[in-house]
Parts: C-alpha cells; sequence; structure tokens
C-alpha cells in the first residue's frame, strides 16, 4: 500500500517511473516510389523514394521540473525557472516542483514524432565473365522527436530522455540514427586464369577476389552543459545543451581526434553573452534552456574496404581445398567514435571537451583472418 508512503514528510524524495495511464497508439504512415530498368543483358539500375511519418511514439522524459514564471500556464518560449537568486549570492528560493509529492519523476508518454525522406540509387552487374558487382547510394534524411526510450538500451550515440516534457517541439532534431550519405560496394571477381592446366594452372589457376566497400556520414551529436546551478533552478537539467554564440556554427568541427569541434563557439547554459560568464556578471542568468539544438554536432564518418582473396586447388574428381585470406578495414583506417560531448562543467570548460578518445567498435583496426577448407 503506498498511501502510508506517499503522505509521509519525506515523501518528497520519493522517485517514480511510470507510463502515462492514457496512451494513443503509434503508428507510422509510409509511401515510396521505385524505378527500375535493365541496361543489356548484364546490368540493372534503380533509382526509388521513401518517405515517412511517425506519431505518437513513446518516449521517456524528466517531467516533475521547478514551477517556471507563469505556472501553471504553458511555457510558451521563456524558460526561466525560479530557484537561486540570478547573481548566484542569494539563497535558495526555489519555488515547489510541479507534484511536490515526489522527487525524480520519469514518465513515458506517446508523444513523440518522427519524419524520413530518402533516395536511394543502385546498380547490379549480374556475373559475367566472371564478375558481379553491386553499388548503392542513399541520401536521407531523418529527424524526429525522439529515436528512443531509454539512454542506453537503445545503443544510440545521444542519450533519449531529458527535460523537454512540457516543451517537446523544443526536441525536434535529427534522428540519433540519421546517416546523410551512404555509399557501399561489392564485388566477386574470377581472374582470368581459372581455364589454366599444368604447373601454371596449379599455381596461377583458381583465384577469386572479393570485397566490399563502405562510405558513410557521421551521425548526429548533441553537446550537453552539467551545471548544478541549473539542477537548482529547474529541479532537473540531464542532457542541458549549451548556448549558441549569436552568428556561430552549430557544427563546428575542426577534424582529427585532439580537437574535433570548436568549443570556442558556445558558452554554458547560465550565460546570455558571447563570453564564460560567472556570477554577478549581467549575462549570468540561470534557469533557461540551452539554445543550441540537439544533434547539430556530425560525428566523424567511416569509410573501410573488406577485401577476401581465395584460391582453389582440386585434387580429385568431387574433391577439393580452398584457401582463403580475409581483410578487414584492409588499409587500417581509422574510424573515429565520438568526441567528449558535455563540454562545460559547473560554468568551466571541461578540459577534454571535443577529444576523440575510441574508434568505432563496427570499424575497428586492420584485422587478418586466414581459413582452409575441405569440401568433398
Amino acid at each position: 500500500d503506498l498511501l502510508p508512503l506517499l503522505s509521509s514528510p519525506t515523501c518528497s524524495s520519493f522517485n517514480l517511473r511510470y507510463m502515462e495511464p492514457v496512451q494513443a497508439n503509434a503508428y507510422v504512415h509510409r509511401w515510396s516510389l521505385t524505378i527500375q530498368r535493365e541496361l543489356g543483358s548484364d546490368w540493372v539500375v534503380s533509382a526509388g523514394y521513401t518517405g515517412s511519418r511517425g506519431l505518437h511514439l513513446l518516449g521517456q522524459h524528466l517531467s516533475n521540473m521547478v514551477r517556471w514564471d507563469g505556472f501553471p500556464n504553458q511555457p510558451t518560449g521563456r524558460k526561466h525557472f525560479t530557484g537561486v537568486d540570478p547573481d548566484g549570492s542569494g539563497p535558495l528560493t526555489a519555488q515547489p516542483l510541479i507534484n511536490p509529492n515526489f522527487g525524480e519523476v520519469r514518465t513515458q508518454n506517446s508523444a513523440g514524432n518522427s519524419f524520413f525522406s530518402g533516395l536511394a540509387v543502385g546498380v547490379q552487374k549480374r556475373m559475367s565473365r566472371g564478375l558481379q558487382m553491386q553499388i548503392a547510394y542513399n541520401f536521407s534524411k531523418s529527424t524526429d522527436q525522439g529515436s528512443g526510450v531509454t539512454s542506453g538500451g537503445d545503443e544510440l550515440p545521444d542519450g533519449q530522455r531529458g527535460i523537454y516534457y512540457w516543451d517537446i517541439h523544443l526536441k525536434k532534431q535529427l534522428s540519433g540514427f540519421d546517416i546523410r550519405n551512404t555509399f557501399t560496394m561489392n564485388f566477386s571477381y574470377d581472374l582470368p586464369t581459372q581455364n589454366l592446366t599444368g604447373p601454371a594452372g596449379a599455381v596461377l589457376g583458381g583465384w577469386q577476389v572479393s570485397g566490399i566497400l563502405t562510405l558513410t556520414d557521421g551521425y548526429p551529436l548533441s553537446i550537453f552543459d552539467s551545471s548544478t546551478v541549473q539542477d537548482a533552478w529547474m529541479g532537473e537539467s540531464e542532457n542541458l545543451r549549451v548556448n549558441l554564440i549569436p552568428g556561430a556554427d552549430n557544427n563546428p568541427v575542426l577534424g582529427g581526434p585532439d580537437k574535433y569541434f570548436d568549443t570556442s563557439s558556445f558558452v554554458p547554459s547560465t550565460c546570455q553573452g558571447t563570453r564564460i560568464c560567472a556570477p554577478g556578471d549581467p549575462d549570468y542568468q540561470p534557469g533557461y534552456f540551452g539554445t543550441l539544438g540537439g544533434g547539430t554536432l556530425i560525428a566523424p564518418g567511416t569509410a573501410t574496404l573488406d577485401f577476401s582473396l581465395r584460391k582453389n586447388f582440386n585434387v580429385a574428381e568431387g574433391q577439393r581445398v580452398q584457401f582463403q585470406a580475409d581483410f578487414f578495414n584492409l588499409f587500417n583506417r581509422s574510424n573515429f567514435a565520438s568526441p567528449v560531448q558535455t563540454i562545460f562543467n559547473d560554468n568551466i570548460p571541461a578540459p577534454d571537451a571535443g577529444r576523440i578518445t575510441s574508434t568505432r567498435d563496427a570499424a575497428r583496426s586492420r584485422q587478418i583472418q586466414l581459413g582452409l577448407r575441405y569440401t568433398f
């Protein structure tokens, strides 16, 4: 029975996770058009457009915020919560939480939307003269108000929950899985020495090469601020974005792992000017959401070539030995992972802000695999 607990004086520290009891059913509209054309006897080309619109998608948000100016009227753009004094020197005069009977409340609701448009172009060559090949290029854009429900379980680069329950329109951004450009090519080729006999056939005959080339743009990332002052003003500041300096680029990529993006384009969310401020400065105004949009920074892309080399040795009728060498990431290209995204800690620049410390798990350094198979 929760009633005695909820009526106790310590209930304000009681955290809650729940799903809104009235949920709208999620649904998605999809449409597509594909044109395909055969060229000669070996080639096929195709082009297609695909679009979709998702409604009432499930998301998770921190909903029990500190009451804002004008509460209970719906926020209309002014994100000024009443907490500590503006100069940071006064006592904590926080307004009560929206529901003072609880502390942190994580709400799952069906308020999300998604939008997708994509162009796909493909070329296919059927096997002839020892060669078969496929080429695919995709250009697409996907936006939503949350690509998943949890911060870790969806395996997305950005955490999916946050503080925009009452301001869901501010959560619209590029989807966590949005990849603008993708190019792939795979091929298999029997070298023109298959019919050699004798010693030349034993050495040069039976060779086959194949490979997969993948080139992709990076995925979108958000740039965050960590602030105990904002926690006091808002009640929570999880996944709070920084402020973009007026006129600065919201995707200031420099490249390279030591400083992947220009952190000087941003200031903490408590600073309304063009510099990092401190309590007492005129532009020090905690209580506002950061002005930077979500998912504006594009992570490093990937480029990999996986290559295979095979040779068949005919031992006897119906018997064959195959040697195979596989090279993953043949050219040993460094495909970097996400940079450090939280660039301010209580108005102090993080020492590792913008730095990349790892590579992509799915595109690691070159690996070589050797195999031998006997078929009978």
